[in-house]
This record gives structure tokens, C-alpha cells and sequence, in this order.
């Protein structure tokens, strides 16, 4: 077998798809927050402390339907007192057989979840059923996600949109995000890409993350508003700066292509590397590009790798055929030909004709049999 390096292997680099193509592959479709909603809220009966936590233990024990409300919530939530679901259920229960829908709602929650009491979606929609009969907008924007999933109930978009509607009658951002997805995919409704447009807005407005980068999807594409850069880049940044690590690699393509926004390497690198730190794999990607030519970062083979590693750990291609040159190379790892064939194979394997075209040439060359 020749064990010299064969001049024939393609060892350049390989970028990733084009800005569009990145941007439709993970919001196009992507979906809207329709999990289970926020049930620590505030109670009548804020808890500060161990003393205050036992009076309101008293009080929850003569029956008063507030406090035992506010107990489970301190269980639930661990403030207070230690964190125990199975206590946050038993007091749930107590408030929601007084009628408290705030409780029944929360009680519904741990039971579609199974913390504390055995899961159970059935019992999960009676409870969220009654809580949102009572006008309890967490109720209902819960019994909406639970028909719009089919969890516990047969799925029925029309009924969950009208649950979201009636939670949107009370500024609830989520159901407002909700219907905005709603009307973009036709579900339960006719598809209207204004009208979904609309409903992204008001939620983004309440600062509803999802919401934002939805709408900033929407303008930078055209859809059911005027294609607007400009209006794409300021909602996708307030969609990254609320944490939405899909938002961040967007605000990090648009700093990178200088659309909406003046071109900045080194702030592209700073979100690339905020969306990589949560697991997003082009995030990932992208950030090890940077580092490779030295863009927005100090060019460093090493940190390369690193990124590229992690990406091809999340099923990345062309970060599994960027590592095989790397490795075909030595450059930034120890040079290691058959684990670079390995990860051409694996890049191949996804479609990758460059590693195929390597894979051939090693072989032919003795390189590997």
C-alpha cells in the first residue's frame, strides 16, 4: 500500500448550502411553540420564606383554595421547599375539586407530563377541559395544543384553533403564535399568509421568541408581507436575543451576507457560536468554517475540528467530509488516512460525491483496499 498522500484527492474544503437554502431548511416549516404552557404563575398567596411557607401551609390545610394553589405551585417549582411533584399533584388536586381553575389546569399539566402521578392524557383534557371552560386562557391554549397533537383526544385542528382564539381574547402570546402557525400551514383554518403575518406579530410584539422569528422569516422571504431584509434581520435579533438558538444562526448567516444589515464577520461568529453552544448543527457548521479561513475569528485548524467534530456528531455531511480532509491533511489533528476514508464513507453514504470521488482515488492509489 502507498503511504504517501495522493495529489489526485479533492482536500478542499467544502462550504455549506446557500443562505436560502439554510434558512428554509430549519424554518420554512418549522412549527410554533405548542407545548404545554407556563403554569407558575402568581398566586394570592406569594411565599417568601420557610415561616411564611408554613402559614401558608396552615391556611392551605383549613381549606382555603388559593393557598393550596399556591402550595403546589411551591412544590412544583421547588421554592420554598424542596421540589416534589408528587405533593404539587395532592395539593393541585385539593384546589381543582374547589373549582379553581388556575389548579385544574396545572394538575392537568402534570398528568400529560407524568410528574408526580402516573400519566395519564385522558384525565390531563378533562382537567384542561375545565379550566378552560372557567375562561382560564393557560386552559385553553393547553386543551388547544392537546387537539392540535391528538394527545388524549383525537386530533381536530379546527376545535384547537378555536380554543386558541379564545385564549388570543386574552393577549395570550402563545395562542397568538399558535394561530399564526395556524394560518401559514392551513391548519384548521384556510391557509392565509397575512393573516398568519398578523398573528406573529402580536405575539412577537409580547415578546414571544418563536413568534419573532417566525414573522422574521416571513419578511425576509416575502411571505404574507412585503420581503423586507431589513424587517427580517430586526425580528430574527430579537428572536436570538430572547435565546432562540435557530434565530441565532439566522442573525448569523444575515451579519455574514450583510442582508438587512451591514456585513460583520465577527458578529456572524459571535451568533454562529451562540446557536452552536446550544446544539444547533449548522450553527456548528458555519462556526467552524470561521475558524478554518480565519473569518470573524482567528484562523485556528484546531477549533476547526472542534466545531466541525461536533457538527458531524449531529449528522452533518459536509462537516464529516471537511473532517476527512483535515485528517487526509494533518491538518489541526494527526494525520490518520483510514479514518479519513471512514468519515468520506459516512459523507458519501449522505450523498457527498466529493467523498465518494476521494474514496475511489485512495483506493486506486493503495491508500486503502
Amino acid at each position: 500500500m502507498r503511504s504517501e498522500v495522493s495529489d489526485s484527492v479533492q482536500v478542499r474544503i467544502q462550504r455549506a448550502p446557500a443562505l436560502s437554502m439554510l434558512l428554509i431548511l430549519y424554518f420554512l416549516f418549522s412549527c410554533i411553540s405548542i407545548g404545554l404552557a407556563d403554569n407558575t404563575v402568581a398566586t394570592d398567596h406569594p411565599v417568601q420564606d420557610a415561616q411564611e411557607f408554613n402559614q401558608q401551609k396552615a391556611i392551605a390545610e383549613q381549606g382555603d383554595a388559593g393557598a393550596q394553589l399556591a402550595l403546589g405551585i411551591l412544590y412544583e417549582t421547588g421554592r420554598s421547599v424542596g421540589q416534589d411533584f408528587g405533593q404539587a399533584a395532592i395539593w393541585y388536586q385539593k384546589s381543582a375539586d374547589q373549582g379553581n381553575a388556575e389548579a385544574q389546569n396545572n394538575l392537568g399539566s402534570l398528568y400529560s407530563t407524568g410528574r408526580g402521578v402516573v400519566q395519564n392524557h385522558q384525565t390531563a383534557i378533562v382537567l384542561y377541559r375545565r379550566s378552560a371552560e372557567q375562561g382560564y386562557e393557560l386552559g385553553q391554549v393547553n386543551l388547544a395544543k392537546a387537539y392540535f397533537m391528538g394527545d388524549g383526544v383525537e386530533r381536530d385542528y379546527g376545535a384547537a384553533v378555536e380554543w386558541y382564539k379564545k385564549a388570543a381574547q386574552h393577549d395570550n402570546d402563545l395562542a397568538e403564535a399558535s394561530l399564526g402557525y395556524a394560518y401559514e400551514t392551513g391548519l384548521g383554518v384556510p391557509k392565509d399568509l397575512g393573516i398568519a403575518a398578523e398573528w406573529y406579530l402580536k405575539s412577537a410584539q409580547q415578546d414571544n421568541a418563536l413568534a419573532q422569528a417566525n414573522l422574521g422569516r416571513l419578511y425576509l422571504f416575502g411571505m404574507g408581507v412585503s420581503k423586507d431584509a431589513n424587517q427580517a434581520f430586526k425580528w430574527y435579533r430579537a428572536a436570538a436575543s430572547n435565546g432562540n438558538a435557530q434565530a441565532q444562526l439566522s442573525v448569523g448567516i444575515l451579519y455574514a451576507t450583510g442582508d438587512g444589515v451591514q456585513r460583520d464577520l465577527a458578529k456572524a461568529a459571535d451568533w454562529y457560536e451562540k446557536s452552536a453552544l446550544q446544539g444547533v448543527e449548522q450553527a456548528e457548521f458555519n462556526l467552524g468554517m470561521m475558524f478554518f479561513k480565519g473569518e470573524g475569528r482567528p484562523q485556528d485548524d484546531e477549533l476547526a475540528v472542534r466545531w466541525w467534530n461536533a457538527a458531524a456528531k449531529d449528522g452533518n455531511i459536509e462537516a464529516k467530509f471537511n473532517l476527512g480532509v483535515m485528517y487526509y491533511s494533518g491538518r489541526g489533528v494527526k494525520q490518520d488516512l483510514l479514518f479519513a476514508a471512514q468519515l468520506w464513507r459516512e459523507a458519501a453514504a449522505g450523498g457527498n460525491v466529493t467523498a465518494k470521488n476521494n474514496l475511489a482515488e485512495m483506493k486506486s492509489s493503495g491508500l486503502i483496499e
